[in-house]
């Protein structure tokens, strides 16, 4: 049973409608066969590309918001935002710190007590009753799944960021600058290097946790009966915030950088595998070195994994140049993806890499920090889209949801100068809902990396 809104995908182990299933370019894929079983076997992405917004609320343990509220009302507030507006947005980013989905070991709390995942969920695609092929939707939207391993905010690391578990068991050592916990380390945090907080995965018995952690993810049942992986309506999972998150102030003497790629690359395989019909990506920006960026980024096409991340600057910023604050040009891992290569001196890069735009997805966030900055860059809605779409190819775009801003800074807000959606016009209001109703993504084809092709149903 459904709603008049969209079709439903079949449940698991059914097979799929022909039309609904695009081959990838080159690929041999039967599309008469568009596998959705749970096995992989054969199985074809979920791919629906466009412009979504993404979440302005960090969600910690005990479904926490942004301004300390329990049960994620802000969360609930930007969803209902989605599902009230134009049908350009095609879903909402939530954003989830590792804590909050699993502080105890094995034990995924998806439900008000842990992250909230669920209703987050069942509130953004309308789900009302029923299970499986059966269940019943009020016009769905779809939902992409952002996993936090770092605190920008606190340098302590039970704050909001590290599970209990890693941070008590000295296996997950050595211990930390605090003196006290083990699995994780310091890092850049918002005012300045030292102050944050990240989740220790270039050790490899975190990262084995870490692993365990997309498994049970993927594998976790949501409310309409669906697992997170087989969920028509789940279109991506970010595996964590930013490559560039690693150890700062003090040594780490269990962190070398030519092991943490390998653990990146070993992380891309391990997730493609635990979602094997959903769309992964690997938010890449820095490294240590520029050629390692490189090397990660080249791999993403063997190990099906996206490309994306935050730092989308305007186009104006330029289109092959960093200036090393990641408030103009493009970061090292947009410049790898797009084909250029780390110049012998200076920061213009050249030509000669990899182009991989149009083989491997980009999913990128355009978060506040682009949209509304505290110096002088600040980037409008139309120059932050035309880097994304022109330069990156992007397939999917996440806007985080900013509100609040006056003056010239009022083009930030998802509303622009409209106070709500009664108010709200595509021509005269601005801001970025405008920007995704009046433009339109160019890049949509299911990518050939993707060699059992997309599922464009429902």
């Amino acid at each position: 049973m459904v709603d008049n809104d969209a079709a439903v995908q079949d449940g698991p182990g059914a097979s799929t409608d022909a039309s609904t299933v695009q081959d990838a370019p080159g690929s041999s894929t039967d599309s008469s066969t568009g596998d959705v079983s749970s096995d992989g076997g054969g199985a074809a992405i979920k791919w629906h590309p466009g412009q979504y917004m993404s979440s302005g609320v960090y969600t910690e343990l005990g479904n926490v918001d942004e301004s300390s509220n329990p049960a994620g009302p802000e969360k609930a507030s930007e969803i209902s935002l989605v599902r009230s507006g134009p049908s350009q947005v095609l879903g909402w980013e939530g954003y989830y710190f590792w804590r909050s989905m699993e502080n105890a070991e094995d034990t995924y709390d998806m439900s008000s007590a842990g992250s909230g995942l669920d209703a987050d969920y069942a509130a953004i695609t309308g789900y009302t009753s029923g299970s499986g092929s059966s269940a019943v939707y009020s016009s769905p939207r779809r939902m992409g799944i952002y996993i936090l391993h770092t605190d920008y905010f606190n340098a302590n690391p039970s704050a909001r960021a590290v599970p209990n578990y890693l941070l008590d068991d000295a296996t997950y050592g050595p211990i930390g600058p605090d003196g006290t916990h083990y699995g994780y380390w310091t890092t850049t945090g918002s005012a300045g290097s030292g102050t944050g907080s990240v989740v220790a995965f270039w050790r490899p018995l975190v990262e084995a946790r870490y692993v365990a952690l997309l498994s049970g993810l993927a594998k976790h049942v949501l409310p309409d009966g669906y697992t997170v992986d087989a969920s028509p309506y789940v279109e991506w999972v970010k595996l964590f915030l930013e490559s560039a998150d690693s150890p700062e102030l003090t040594t780490d003497s269990s962190y070398n950088v030519t092991e943490y790629l390998a653990q990146l690359e070993a992380l891309n395989l391990a997730a493609a595998s635990a979602f094997p019909h959903t769309n992964v990506v690997c938010t890449i920006n820095w490294l240590d070195d520029p050629n390692d960026i490189v090397t990660l980024s080249d791999s993403l096409a063997t190990h099906r994994s996206g490309s994306g991340g935050p730092d989308i600057a305007g186009y104006s910023s330029g289109q092959n140049f960093n200036d090393n604050g990641g408030i103009a040009g493009l970061t090292w891992g947009q410049m790898a993806y797009i084909g250029l290569l780390p110049p012998s001196s200076g920061n213009t890069w050249v030509t000669g890499g990899t182009d991989k735009r149009g083989v491997v997805p980009y999913l990128g966030t355009i978060q506040n920090t682009e949209t509304v900055y505290n110096g002088s860059h600040n980037y409008t809605p139309a120059d932050l889209f035309e880097q994304a779409n022109a330069t990156l190819k992007a397939t999917h775009v996440a806007w985080q949801n900013v509100s609040g801003q006056t003056g010239s800074l009022a083009a930030a807000n998802w509303l622009g100068t409209a106070s709500s959606l009664a108010t709200w016009s595509a021509s005269t209001s601005g801001g970025v809902l405008a920007e995704v109703v009046n433009s339109t993504l160019a890049t949509t084809a299911c990518p050939s990396s993707y060699a059992n092709g997309c599922n464009m149903s429902p």
